[in-house]
């Protein structure tokens, strides 16, 4: 019987942009862009010229009982000095990134971009439209990093945005993670984070004695499978090891692991 258990949808979702010099967003281009290609409803530019709302009339959600809004996107264009202390565990699990410790560490100041009213959204609407924004932003805007604080995960502006366009639509939302357990004879964890802010469960495995790479393979397919599909396992499910004559058995948990969430468990059998 499975357990009920559930992640609770994020009410907001947010990266922090990073710049190496003041930020410059190119405010007219990005309306342009996004209104030609993705249907912009209107740009709001607060009179302080610190936050601007892309309003957009073809997401809309229902925050209470007959009140429908528009899904929106805000970007506050006010910088603020970067704190790398609090970026350090992204640049930790950051492993696709070759220079991304050299690249943060020119990073000065950092903006937000940010979603409201879209939680009641389909979560893959809800993704895809942050990410429209997103890489709108990121082609008019001397961005020099996305810090995805949802996923750890520090993304090269170009790489994310060629390979979102190539439809690797989850390399920024989410990320695999490692750690070396405590007190343990060389047992390992790894998991995915990014998941749980969408109501979906991240993954979670334990192992020693296989290739980090294989398992951290084997997770991002998963977490991505169900990013796709939904939370479709019921626990007790065989789902496929790192060949297809393995078969592990997998159960919904809570996390060894910070941020507390739901996880899908994987276990190994040896």
């Amino acid at each position: 019987m499975r357990q009920e258990l559930a992640n609770q949808k994020g009410t907001t979702y947010s990266v922090e942009l990073l710049f190496d010099e003041v930020p410059l967003f190119h405010i007219d281009k990005i309306m342009i862009d996004l209104s030609q290609n993705y249907e912009l409803d209107n740009i709001v530019n607060k009179d302080d010229g610190d936050v601007v709302i892309f309003n957009f009339s073809d997401y809309q959600t229902e925050i209470q009982e007959g009140l429908i809004l528009n899904a929106q996107c805000i970007l506050n264009t006010k910088y603020s000095n970067v704190d790398h202390k609090k970026i350090t565990p992204s640049l930790q699990q950051t492993w696709d990134f070759v220079k991304v410790n050299e690249t943060v560490s020119r990073a000065k100041y950092s903006c937000t971009l940010s979603d409201i009213f879209a939680s009641g959204l389909d979560y893959q609407r809800r993704f895809e439209l942050f990410n429209i924004v997103l890489i709108t932003i990121l082609k008019h805007s001397n961005c020099l990093a996305v810090n995805w604080m949802s996923s750890q995960k520090i993304s090269d502006p170009k790489s994310y945005i060629n390979r979102f366009e190539k439809g690797e639509y989850l390399n920024g939302g989410l990320n695999v993670r490692l750690f070396k357990l405590d007190q343990t004879n060389g047992e390992m964890v790894m998991d995915t984070v990014g998941l749980s802010c969408f109501g979906l469960p991240d993954l979670q495995c334990r192992f020693k004695n296989i290739t980090s790479s294989k398992i951290a393979g084997l997770l991002y397919g998963y977490g991505n499978y169900i990013f796709e599909n939904g939370d479709i396992f019921v626990d007790g499910d065989s789902v496929e090891g790192i060949n297809e004559f393995q078969k592990w058995i997998c159960q919904h948990e809570m996390s060894l692991l910070n941020p507390r969430r739901v996880v899908l468990n994987i276990a190994i059998e040896e």
